[in-house]
């Protein structure tokens, strides 16, 4: 610890859990978690802290995938040493490809880190690698309206009502799910609409009412009602808060005390 630091507290420590999937999200295998402290390291790969991609053994996978280092306030530093490199999904926004190198990575809140092997996932048996951090989240964002001798911003967009909240959480579903799926797709406005029991035309309204507070929140490019840039905008700025229930996983106690 750094002189003149806060000492790290348990609230400052990180659920981290390694899971596998079918490539449509559905369990193959055991999940294993730890509960990492403040400033302690856990690696993650067919060898080391918590295994992965190791029954049976999967050689494309490198024996230490990925470290993750817990920082204060629920933070964690991500290193990727997997050969394949790695997909960063954090929830409710837009995955990234990271390659292997020396660069970190702070992440925060809930992320799932896909460790990219040599089977590609249009194969139906595709094995989906995970590791899964439950954090704590990031403060709201906010964007100022102009700078000058006084900041002005931009007043706040009122929260979404029931029925954009309903529209946007069925028709998002996959985009919103935790833990991630690997290719969320969104459900058609036909489909969306006749499970709330309502026309299409009332859907594309609700849906529409949403988009334009992400645009009032600085989103610039123009995108349809069913395309998620827009809902990850809203989630960055805390109108769609992820889910609260935590995976239920074999927990192991490798930081005793």
């Amino acid at each position: 610890m750094v002189m003149g630091e806060p000492a790290p507290t348990a609230a400052d420590a990180v659920r981290v859990l390694v899971a596998t999937t079918d490539r449509n999200g559905d369990q193959l295998g055991p999940r294993t978690s730890v509960v990492v402290p403040a400033g302690e390291t856990v690696e993650i790969g067919r060898e080391g802290d918590l295994q992965i991609a190791d029954h049976p053994e999967d050689l494309s996978v490198s024996r230490i995938a990925v470290g993750l280092r817990t920082l204060s306030a629920g933070a964690v530093e991500l290193s990727v040493s997997n050969r394949n490199g790695v997909v960063v999904h954090p929830w409710g926004s837009r995955s990234r490809y990271l390659a292997p190198g020396p660069d970190k990575q702070v992440l925060a809140g809930k992320v799932g880190v896909r460790v990219i092997s040599g089977t590609t996932l249009d194969r139906p048996d595709a094995p989906v690698y995970w590791v899964l951090v439950e954090g704590r989240g990031e403060p709201t964002a906010r964007i100022p309206l102009q700078r000058s001798a006084v900041t002005v911003q931009n007043p706040r967009p009122v929260d979404l009502t029931d029925a954009q909240l309903a529209a946007v959480t069925l028709i998002f579903q996959e985009h919103l799910a935790w833990p991630p799926l690997p290719a969320p797709q969104a459900l058609t406005i036909e489909a969306a609409a006749r499970r709330l029991g309502v026309s299409p035309a009332a859907v594309i309204q609700r849906l529409e009412g949403v988009r334009k507070k992400a645009y009032a929140l600085g989103l610039a490019q123009q995108y349809g009602v069913v395309d998620p840039e827009y809902v990850f905008a809203l989630v960055a700025h805390g109108y769609l808060e992820p889910p609260s229930e935590i995976v239920q996983a074999e927990d192991l106690d490798l930081f005793p005390g």
